[in-house]
């Protein structure tokens, strides 16, 4: 009982010390995914965060410190979401992968009825993959996992970038409230996971 009592109390430390920044076009996201005390304005130094999601917008929201900033936060092991979706919903993803890796999403015309592919890396288990309604997807790079295919093209990747994690999303909308469903949801506990190098 005594043990039980005592993980209950060090898992509730842990969850209420975890800080959790959401910059972008948050306000679709469904609130099935957001925790109540996620910032949705950056009050504190990046390094104070523990975890990153940015949804991409057709404006960037990012001031001129946050790119300096996401070095640091990175080299201390943490991790950051990048999603995007197709033009104009690609700011914010246009801005830090042309930092991070000199590349940039891009639109994609794939038939998006059917669901994306689960590679055989396994940061994602999840299968049947939905993948959003208005999607682009990712160059190919030797510093990133393919975590998910829409037909030749990499939907979601993931890489141990400068000591922290990063994924990288071309379709976000999955999560709005819409299409919300219990598939949707474990996709999004696994990038947590992986993000939180849990």
């Amino acid at each position: 009982m005594i043990r039980i009592l005592l993980f209950l109390l060090l898992s509730s430390t842990i969850c209420f010390s975890q800080k959790t920044l959401f910059l972008g076009n948050n306000t679709a996201i469904c609130k099935d995914f957001i925790d109540d005390k996620v910032d949705t304005v950056q009050l504190h130094p990046l390094e104070d965060y523990d975890l990153i999601y940015i949804f991409s917008g057709a404006r960037s929201v990012l001031n001129t410190n946050f790119l300096q900033e996401l070095d640091t936060f990175l080299t201390r092991g943490k991790g950051i979401y990048i999603g995007s979706e197709n033009w104009p919903m690609q700011s914010e993803a246009r801005i830090l992968t042309q930092h991070l890796f000199q590349k940039e999403f891009w639109e994609n015309q794939s038939n998006l009825s059917s669901s994306g592919e689960v590679s055989d890396h396994k940061v994602i288990a999840s299968e049947n993959i939905d993948p959003g309604r208005s999607v682009a997807t990712f160059p190919m790079d030797v510093r990133l996992k393919v975590e998910v295919w829409l037909g030749d093209e990499p939907l979601i990747l993931s890489s141990e970038y400068l000591g922290g994690r990063i994924i990288l999303d071309g379709g976000y909308s999955r999560f709005y409230c819409p299409l919300n469903n219990e598939e949707n949801k474990v996709l999004w506990d696994e990038i947590a996971a992986f993000l939180l190098g849990n």
